[in-house]
Formats: structure tokens, C-alpha cells, sequence
């Protein structure tokens, strides 16, 4: 999130409102663990991928744009849609995608992260389906092998010097 959010002073507060930004959006694929966002995870369910931001997400996201400013969202889309052209040549449909996990950092090293993911993957396993995910945090590759993904490509995002890993779990 340094590269969304370069100043520290002001990034929890940005990282708030665009995890805030993303429940309002896409409220129907949250898991949330209580109303003062303890925790959340964000999955998209087979069939409904998209690069392209909705209608819905554009009224939701002029204000997130006031709050975060145009160089963070304008970085915030280049990695979407780099991340997007990247899965759909590295998975075809049907598929479950983990957008992410945020938990507080005081609940960190307690599980919940690790709740909220088990949660998505037992349906996708009732589904019988294949689980994508990118991660660019090194220290979370283990817990993601742990849970059965495996690392299906590895690229530096372009104009970063940012490491990304994609993810498959069949």
C-alpha cells in the first residue's frame, strides 16, 4: 500500500476509506467481520469478473477520489488493470477471485485473516472451482501455500519496482 499511499501520515486514514469505498461497491462479495471493519475480505464469485469500472463503482468512487487524491486512485487502476490482463491469460472462467484481506493491525497474529479466507474457500470448494489471487507481500506467500495455492507466475509490475505473485488453488 506505500506505493497507493506514499505519505505515512495520511495512509491509514486513505486505507480506510478506499477499503470503505470497496464495501460500498461490492457489498454483495464481502465478508465482513463487524461494523467497525475489524476485518474484510473481498471475493468475486464465478461469472462475475470485470475490468471495467461499473456505473455503481464510479458514484461510489468521485468521493473516494476527493479523499485519496487522482495520483493514488490513477495508480490504484494502472495495477487493476495490469492485474486483470494478467489473469485472463493465466485462468479462464469459471473461477473464484480473492481480491484481498485487510484486517486492523491490532487483531493482526490472531486469525481472522485466516477466518475470513477458510470461510470462501470451502465454497469454492463446494463449487468443485479453482481459487486466483495476486499478492505482492512476500510474507504472505506461506500462508496462501498453506492454504493449498500454489505460484502460477511472477513479475515485477510495470513502472514499480514492486514483485507480484499470482496464485492458483485448485
Amino acid at each position: 500500500m506505500e506505493y497507493f499511499f506514499t505519505d505515512p501520515k495520511t495512509r491509514a486514514q486513505k486505507l480506510y476509506d478506499l477499503f470503505y469505498f470497496r464495501l460500498s461497491a461490492q457489498r454483495q462479495f464481502c465478508l465482513v467481520t463487524s461494523p467497525k471493519l475489524i476485518g474484510l475480505t473481498i471475493w468475486e464469485p464465478p461469472g462475475s469478473h470485470h475490468q471495467f469500472i461499473t456505473g455503481k463503482e464510479m458514484i461510489h468512487g468521485v468521493p473516494l477520489l476527493i479523499k485519496i487524491g487522482y495520483k493514488s486512485l490513477n495508480r490504484i487502476l494502472n495495477l487493476s488493470l495490469y492485474m486483470s490482463s494478467l489473469r485472463e491469460k493465466l485462468i479462464k472462467e469459471p473461477y473464484w477471485y480473492f481480491d484481498f484481506v485487510a484486517v486492523d493491525p491490532k487483531f493482526r497474529r490472531c486469525q481472522m485473516g485466516k477466518s475470513l479466507i477458510e470461510y470462501y474457500l470451502k465454497l469454492a470448494d463446494k463449487d468443485n472451482l479453482p481459487i486466483y489471487l495476486e499478492v505482492q507481500n512476500v510474507n504472505y506467500i506461506g500462508l496462501y501455500e498453506r492454504l493449498g495455492f500454489k505460484i502460477v507466475h511472477q513479475s515485477i509490475i510495470p513502472e514499480t519496482d514492486i514483485m507480484s505473485f499470482c496464485m492458483i488453488r485448485k
